[in-house]
């Protein structure tokens, strides 16, 4: 396909949705992206990690690789507050990979906030992925800093799922 100017490079990007260490599935996207939607990283709920890894290049045709899901499971010393499978977002969460940040994701359902909290990628919270979240009524809070997510509580029911499942079909 011919790139509209605006999107300058070629790009072919893996998403993969694990839950704990059983990957959910996988899916690859290809085509014409901008510079800033290129980047590798994860979002990471505890029980439910999301992972990004993305290839570009900048000459015609050149994204026939298919990059391999991010599955980095090392622990980076950094911890971050958690909701997974309660409404009790005081739990710690161990960092993985090059997660070396913490967030705090909220959305508006049927009059109710739900929220998720837990590590992500700097490159998650800002440019192209954080406007498509925010383009959908989720609001992206990250910081710097360990457990600086504070713990309140938050009923997050739905949105730990609905999340995974919403990054995933954003990259597609």
């Amino acid at each position: 396909m011919q790139c509209p100017l605006v999107l300058d490079s070629c790009s072919s990007m893996t998403t993969a949705a694990f839950f704990g260490d059983s990957k959910l599935l996988e899916g690859n996207s290809k085509g014409c992206y901008r510079n800033d939607q290129c980047f590798n990283g994860s979002l990471n709920y505890g029980s439910v990690r999301t992972t990004f890894s993305t290839s570009c290049c900048n000459t015609d045709n050149c994204n026939t690789r298919t990059p391999a899901a991010v599955v980095n499971n090392f622990t980076n010393g950094r911890q971050c507050f958690s909701c997974v499978t309660t409404n009790n977002c005081s739990l710690k969460l161990p960092c993985l990979g090059n997660e070396d940040r913490c967030v705090t994701a909220s959305v508006d359902v049927a009059g109710q906030t739900l929220t998720s909290k837990g590590c992500v990628t700097s490159n998650v919270c800002s440019g192209f992925f954080a406007a498509q979240l925010e383009s959908t009524a989720v609001d992206l809070y990250c910081c710097e800093g360990n457990l600086c997510n504070s713990a309140w509580r938050a009923g997050h029911s739905v949105l730990l799922l609905f999340w995974t499942l919403l990054s995933v079909l954003l990259l597609q």
